[in-house]
């Protein structure tokens, strides 16, 4: 466009008045869409009531800890229980929730866990690792041969190595044994831990900080609070802040696509952890849902901790779609691509299991 104004169009100095205005009119134009187009703001404010659909998930009288987490491997339901006396994984069938195991004996001996971490998933192979934060070690289990063996001594993976500036994998999506896309934590003086997103490589150890960050680690604000999702299939990551109103989708590559600002946004530094926005991200098929709070993460007493109850939904592009509105304090959740369902663990409630069928919601 600026070489067809410029070179065919007369220049400024020359043109009267009747001939610059258009002109300006044009330039304005493709000013207005072309700059700050990965900068977004939405108001928030298309919300559906999806209390209705709220499904209890019955897991009959097996009784599992609120500190507990939700992973999915083929059709298998993985629920982590941290404070488990004995085996700290329950197994369920995805599809109908029925018990079929509980697994990996919580210990310091071969094939036992001392301090349970994340978990991540390798869909190709059919297989799961387990970070023991204890051991500092990451050990694979295959889902078959753990199943068919309780005794299943599984082989270490990785090992958890600290690098110089203090950083470490906390959370992490694999996708090869040379790259994971994870949470890093990175302490510092006075036992301090920022978060941020990363590679991590599992044969080497090595962690890579992404190249963008909208918001970073400042020593005079609160530490630096982020979730994060990544898709290969997409080739992105999503990095949800708690303090701010803020999402960012960048590239696996770390190269920014669109920083979208809520409703409530502000780039004022922080120095208090009491309020809460974004937690948890997903990519649930073309679509990227994230659990929003918006407020005090406290009850008025300091008592309890509250948990959202609400999901925000954008596509891939960034564009805000709806909020929906469970009426559930949702600790966390998992996206059952084969059923098209959202499967949760609520907190404060009388349901602890629950799932929300997404047909007719999209």
């Amino acid at each position: 466009m600026f070489i067809h104004l410029f070179t065919f169009g007369a220049p400024l100095k020359t043109m009267n008045n009747n001939k610059l205005l258009p002109f300006l009119l044009i330039l304005s134009l493709y000013w207005s869409c072309t700059r700050n187009v990965t900068e977004k703001h939405h108001t928030g404010n298309n919300p559906v009531d999806v209390r209705d659909k709220v499904e209890e998930i019955p897991l009959g009288n097996i009784d599992i800890s609120n500190l507990n987490a939700l992973y999915l491997i083929d059709d298998f339901l993985l629920i982590r229980d941290w404070k488990s006396p004995e085996n700290l994984v329950y197994v369920f069938d995805k599809n109908t929730f029925r018990f079929i195991a509980n697994i990996i004996p919580r210990g310091q001996g071969p094939g036992e866990i001392a301090n349970i971490g994340h978990i991540a998933v390798d869909e190709a192979l059919r297989r799961f690792y387990v970070t023991d934060n204890g051991k500092q070690e990451v050990f694979a289990y295959p889902i078959d041969s753990i199943l068919a063996d309780a005794d299943y001594i599984p082989e270490k993976k990785a090992t958890i190595n600290v690098m110089h500036n203090g950083s470490f994998p906390d959370k992490y999506q694999y996708i090869c044994d040379t790259l994971c896309i994870g949470l890093m934590v990175e302490r510092s003086e006075r036992s301090r831990a920022d978060q941020y997103v990363g590679k991590w490589n599992m044969q080497t150890g090595k962690i890579t900080p992404m190249k963008y960050e909208r918001i970073q680690a400042d020593r005079s604000a609160s530490p630096k609070r982020i979730a994060f999702a990544a898709s290969e299939e997409h080739n992105l990551y999503v990095e949800a802040y708690q303090s701010y109103d803020l999402l960012t989708i960048c590239t696996l590559n770390g190269e920014l696509r669109y920083n979208i600002y809520g409703p409530k946004w502000s780039s004022r530094k922080l120095r208090s952890n009491r309020i809460a926005y974004y937690d948890l991200p997903a990519f649930v098929g073309n679509q990227i849902v994230v659990l929003y709070l918006g407020g005090d993460q406290y009850t008025a007493d300091r008592q309890h901790a509250v948990y959202p109850s609400q999901f925000r939904v954008f596509d891939l592009d960034g564009n805000y779609l709806k909020t929906l509105e469970t009426g559930h304090q949702i600790a966390g959740f998992v996206y059952d691509k084969d059923n098209n369902r959202i499967l949760m663990n609520l907190e404060h409630n009388d349901i602890q299991f629950a799932c929300l069928p997404l047909d007719g919601l999209q």
